[in-house]
């Protein structure tokens, strides 16, 4: 069992704001692209509030969202108490699949965020919304008077929520939502454009080292990427992100593979950046691109084969002959990134059998949308000696 951190979370101050479907009022408020949302939710990305004046709050805020019909399903009777929150806690103090709920919050370290006025009644408000929308907030508003090594652990702490709702005392509990850091959240924000360096300086302690190289590309279809070390970077103790997604980052010689990233859209004209935050108080960053499969060795290129329905004797109705529909399309990103040699392979873009006996034939026909829609990025580099059957490589070029 791993030690719990006695967290700096919880000399933080914490708030939550309620609205209906996005009509709360806030003064400046970033939020990453957000991806699909459950119907009880917080969402896989998090935002960065800052302050307006002494007296607003400023931290990290998830966006958490319930529709009407996971407030049906609870079946509220008329006058009920409910009440809306979150538990807020570490991440590296919960176990991999570990839920964070009521039972295990205290041990977890976790601090619970609710709504001011702790009955709320969503009757009226789920008959006049689709959607009902509530902002947990954690607020670093009173680490001005902390040292810098304090402010810097504060601002470097992961945090992980976990959405609830409570009706009579019955607790139901929503999806998770992503774990951050102001401190990555921050450096996300400078680097798209949100904010300048003077809005988030304060909660980005780490001086930025940048490399404006591309370190090369993250397979989705791998679920990790191979790419660059462009800081010579060497083994040690880092904090890796994606924007401010956490990754796992892995350093051997002059390369490094980042894995575990979530929601990247491949496209030969996207690039998203590695930030890596360091012992020596720099924070290392060099931009990347995402293909939906990077091919730099022969068994890759079986991921084109078009697949096959077979349809029986509606095209071919004789007792010894089946059709087979290929119908595959290869709408992503593919990029080359090394030369390769097919000596001893041969690519079936079809299905391989031709016949199983003498009576029965198969015959291979493709859709006239199946094959390559997307991009073959080759890169300059080649394939060589490719022995192809009927089809060639893609089936058909869209």
């Amino acid at each position: 069992m791993k030690n719990k951190t006695k967290s700096i979370l919880s000399c933080l101050s914490i708030a939550l704001v309620a609205s209906i479907a996005g009509g709360v009022s806030v003064i400046k408020t970033a939020a990453e692209e957000n991806g699909p949302t459950p119907v009880f939710a917080a969402a896989q990305t998090a935002g960065i509030r800052l302050a307006d004046g002494a007296d607003d709050v400023a931290g990290i805020r998830w966006e958490i969202t319930m529709n009407q019909d996971y407030y049906t399903a609870l079946n509220v009777a008329e006058g009920a108490t409910v009440q809306f929150g979150a538990f807020v806690a570490p991440t590296k103090n919960l176990e991999e699949g570990e839920s964070l709920d009521a039972t295990t919050a205290t041990n977890n370290q976790a601090v619970n965020v609710t709504i001011e006025k702790n009955t709320f009644t969503l009757g009226n408000v789920a008959e006049n919304a689709d959607v009902f929308t509530y902002y947990a907030t954690i607020n670093y508003n009173n680490v001005s008077g902390w040292t810098d090594a304090k402010q810097k652990a504060a601002y470097a702490l992961e945090l992980t929520v976990a959405p609830y709702v409570c009706v009579n005392g019955s607790y139901s509990y929503g999806t998770i939502g992503a774990s951050r850091s102001i401190e990555a959240l921050a450096l996300h924000y400078l680097q798209n454009g949100t904010y300048t360096k003077d809005e988030v300086g304060a909660y980005l302690k780490s001086e930025v080292v940048e490399s404006d190289e591309n370190a090369g590309f993250y397979s989705l279809m791998d679920e990790e990427g191979t790419m660059t070390n462009a800081h010579n970077l060497t083994e040690g103790d880092y904090r890796a992100y994606v924007g401010a997604q956490p990754v796992d980052l892995t350093i051997s010689g002059d390369s490094l593979t980042v894995s575990g990233a979530k929601n990247l859209v491949a496209g030969e004209n996207r690039e998203y950046m590695l930030n890596v935050f360091a012992d020596d108080g720099n924070v290392y960053t060099q931009p990347f691109s995402v293909a939906t499969k990077v091919i730099d060795e022969v068994s890759d290129l079986s991921i084109f084969y078009l697949g096959d329905e077979a349809v029986g004797g509606q095209n071919y109705p004789t007792i010894n002959q089946q059709s087979y529909i290929n119908t595959a399309i290869f709408d992503g990103y593919y990029v080359l990134v090394d030369d390769i040699d097919c000596t001893g392979y041969t690519h079936y873009v079809l299905k391989k059998e031709n016949k199983v006996d003498t009576r029965v034939y198969f015959v291979n026909e493709t859709h006239p949308d199946a094959g390559l829609t997307g991009t073959f990025d080759g890169r300059g580099h080649t394939i060589s000696n490719l022995t192809m059957t009927k089809g060639g490589l893609f089936g058909g070029i869209v």
